[in-house]
């Protein structure tokens, strides 16, 4: 099969490629899988630490203990109190715990690094 496979475009016949058996062939060539980098690295994981994983779940032992502890004093001091007012006390005191823990910087973060242009637009968008 040497003969052209279909009508040639305007634009085939300016250039003058065709698709011809010969086309296909400088295709398949060009087709070829391109010569890549290898692979990066792969990153080293990190190395454990039984110290700190000991500690971490003493201390989460600890604050699921006086959760427990402080929800059945909050029963038993006022009978009448539901499971929704005691989960958003919790919450509102997680809440507290976050600000405080991970808001450490957060005017330099969220007030000083911003460019002064874009504070108007970013006002409008947080109102």
């Amino acid at each position: 099969m040497t003969g052209k496979l279909y009508a040639p475009s305007k634009d085939e016949e300016d250039t003058g490629r065709l698709l011809t058996d010969s086309a296909f062939e400088i295709d398949k060539q060009t087709d070829s899988e391109p010569e890549t980098a290898p692979p990066p690295a792969k990153p080293t994981p990190a190395k454990d630490n039984p110290t700190r994983g000991t500690i971490y779940f003493l201390v989460f032992g600890s604050l699921v203990t006086l959760n427990f502890f402080i929800a059945k004093a909050s029963y038993e001091r006022i009978p009448e109190l539901t499971t929704w007012q005691l989960m958003f006390a919790r919450s509102v005191g997680t809440s507290i715990i976050l600000i405080l823990y991970v808001n450490v910087d957060a005017k330099k973060v969220m007030y000083d690094d911003v460019d002064r242009e874009s504070l108007p637009s970013l006002t409008f968008r947080t109102l």
